[in-house]
């Protein structure tokens, strides 16, 4: 078994700004993540995975991290999501740090559905998929239910998905950004995680080249009728992160 182990990870949240995360990571000396972001481990979400292993998940993981590697640690973005992966990686590590980019509820919800959309996954309008989303999860297979890729709006739950975090870890140990913020200063929210990570936080890491606005549909847009009808649905959540990070998050609010 190797000696290296994670002691953190990025759990979320998809079509967040993980592809830039992960980017702007590798290039810290101190800081392991696999190469490849894709595909993502997802081993405490996957039932299939987890009952492989310990060992199995960090042979396949964590082979590559040197003595160097202060912090150590993979990005799955679903992990948020998955409703068993609190307690598995507690288990796992309860010490664990845990990294999540919040974005817009509404806006992450729908440019979940447009990735589903371009990649050929998706052929519903969104407020169709947002109907159907509950009946069509159940017809996948259990491995894919597990992922939900269907789940748009449910995915956009922070509120849910935090508490059951915090049924587990301290609050000291999860570290939220705002998406909305991270790509206006990049440096600025990877120099908070660096502090969080204990590694250099002055290091300096190229922004130029990266794929900032990877994550925004192209000449899409939400009916607006139906945006006002998911940013009230969403007000508890939107509350929830506003008392973690304890702060109004106004940029969620325009």
């Amino acid at each position: 078994m190797p000696k290296a182990t994670p002691n953190f990870l990025v759990i979320g949240a998809a079509r967040s700004g993980t592809t830039l995360l992960h980017e702007m990571l590798l290039e810290h000396p101190r800081v392991f993540l696999p190469k490849n972001k894709q595909p993502e481990p997802h081993f405490f979400l996957k039932s299939k995975e987890f009952e492989k292993g310990t060992e199995y998940y960090l042979k396949n993981t964590f082979s590559e991290v040197l003595p160097n590697h202060l912090a150590v640690g993979e990005i799955s973005t679903s992990y948020l999501f998955g409703v068993e992966v609190p307690r598995r990686i507690w288990e796992f590590n309860p010490e664990m740090k845990l990294i999540c980019i919040l974005r817009n509820p509404t806006d992450r919800a729908f440019s979940n559905y447009w990735h589903s959309r371009k990649n050929g996954f998706e052929e519903l309008s969104f407020k169709e998929a947002l109907i159907e989303s509950e009946s069509r999860t159940k017809l996948l297979r259990q491995e894919l239910q597990e992922i939900a890729p269907f789940a748009y709006l449910g995915r956009s739950q922070y509120a849910e998905q935090l508490q059951r975090y915090l049924n587990y870890f301290p609050s000291n140990q999860i570290l939220v950004l705002i998406f909305e913020e991270f790509i206006l200063e990049p440096k600025k929210g990877l120099k908070e995680i660096f502090s969080f990570l204990g590694v250099d936080e002055e290091y300096e890491v190229s922004v130029s080249g990266k794929n900032i606005n990877a994550s925004r549909p192209i000449n899409e847009s939400i009916d607006p009728e139906l945006r006002i009808e998911l940013n009230t649905s969403f007000e508890s959540t939107i509350k929830k992160v506003e008392d973690f990070i304890g702060r109004p998050l106004k940029v969620w609010r325009k």
